[in-house]
């Protein structure tokens, strides 16, 4: 079933709209160049392409030969580091799009090598740099999850070999862990770490520039109509996620959506998972020194679960119709019969909402102080969190995150 009285607008290609440029031809003088000019734009150009939010999931993948207990520390990368040798191996999930430097010359290349100067293997095994994952770390975010057969000391290992990588030593500083990886914190505890990792886990946790807790409420927080909820409504203004890695910070979200932020379904109160973040914190006697706190942001994103199963990525702006298309329909039906809610009349009223904000599909950024409390380490205790978290983000509006979707 359609739904004709919707216009689906996407905020994505209203703010990223950009006057239509015909293709300049081939500019065949550009080799004669000196080569610091010509290093010089390549280098300019890196420098101005979007920042990547690179999704790594961590699988278990089981070596008889590794133990924390016992590295060895003569396995060593082409840079002379120490690497785990652990037993993981990592999929990436988000959306990969490779970078046109490195399909035009060897000096470009070398260039963009150079800028991205982690070059992570995806198979620790292996010595060699196919299938490596190439970022910049003080610009990229890398975001992590854990496989649920995963140990959690694995998540140090790779927070390692990042470090081990990077030609500078400095290893990542842009940090996204799902509320799953976080809450799993907890249970680390330096025993379950060889020294290199706890050391490097300790230094990189302690030198993050930003930390985003990426949640995912338990609902459906954009249908809400669980009977826990303050009221039945469907919240247009919450972003949807994509796996596509470039994304932009706008600031606060410029969108009419003051009456989506009035009360913006977030389910398990993300406080609750912060406890446990910072009581991993806590079991590496990781001590920030005064003024330099951890500086934590919720990312809000949801992908509706109704239609988890047969969901493809929402990697275009035509998808993102389709889907939106998929999820009127669907909101209609509740208050049709035989829909759960068919005796009460649909809020958005017989001819649909009025002036609907346009669709971001990108995330929000909230500060941890929006959810009350400030969570400190502490066992955590189900009973102190709530479990139906309602906010009003009118106050507090969110910065927008957009993903380049085409």
């Amino acid at each position: 079933m359609s739904s004709p009285l919707v216009d689906h607008q996407i905020f994505n290609e209203i703010y990223f709209t950009a006057p239509s440029i015909p293709s300049p031809p081939t500019f065949s003088l550009f080799p004669r160049f000196p080569a610091e000019l010509r290093l010089k734009i390549w280098r300019d150009f890196l420098k101005r392409s979007p920042t990547r939010m690179i999704g790594l999931t961590i699988y278990h993948s089981p070596n008889p030969t590794y133990s924390p207990d016992n590295w060895d520390t003569t396995l060593t990368n082409r840079l002379g580091n120490a690497i785990s040798g652990s037993d993981y191996r990592l999929v990436r999930t988000s959306k990969h799009e490779p970078n046109p430097l490195l399909q035009v010359c060897r000096e470009a290349r070398d260039v963009f090598l150079t800028y991205n100067r982690v070059g992570l293997p995806y198979h620790l095994h292996a010595r060699g740099e196919d299938d490596c994952l190439y970022f910049n770390p003080d610009k990229d975010f890398l975001r992590l999850q854990l496989h649920e057969d995963a140990p959690v000391r694995l998540f140090a290992d790779v927070l390692h070999d990042c470090l081990a990588w990077d030609r500078k030593g400095r290893g990542i500083a842009n940090l996204v862990v799902d509320r799953d990886l976080a809450s799993r914190g907890s249970e680390l505890e330096p025993v379950q770490l060889s020294p290199l990792a706890r050391a490097s886990l300790h230094s990189i946790l302690l030198n993050l520039s930003q930390f985003y807790v990426q949640h995912e409420a338990s609902h459906d927080p954009r249908l809400v109509v669980g009977e826990i909820n303050d009221r039945i409504r469907y919240n247009r203004a919450y972003p949807l996620q994509s796996t596509v890695e470039c994304f932009e910070m706008v600031g606060p979200d410029p969108r009419s959506i003051d009456e989506g932020l009035e009360l913006v379904s977030i389910g398990d109160d993300p406080c609750g998972t912060m406890t446990m973040w910072l009581q991993l914190e806590q079991n590496l006697g990781l001590v920030r020194p005064p003024g330099s706190e951890l500086n934590a942001k919720i990312m809000i994103t949801t992908i509706d679960p109704f239609f988890r199963a047969d969901l493809k990525e929402i990697n275009t702006c035509a998808r993102a119709r389709e889907y939106l298309e998929e999820e009127e329909a669907l909101w209609r039906s509740l208050f049709v019969e035989p829909g759960v809610f068919w005796r009460i009349p649909n809020p958005d009223g017989p001819d649909g909402p009025q002036d609907p904000p346009p669709q971001a599909i990108g995330f929000w950024l909230v500060d941890l102080d929006v959810f009350g409390e400030a969570p400190r380490a502490e066992p955590y205790n189900p009973r102190r969190w709530n479990f139906k978290l309602d906010v009003d983000l009118r106050q507090r509006r969110p910065l927008l995150g957009l993903f380049h979707v085409s």
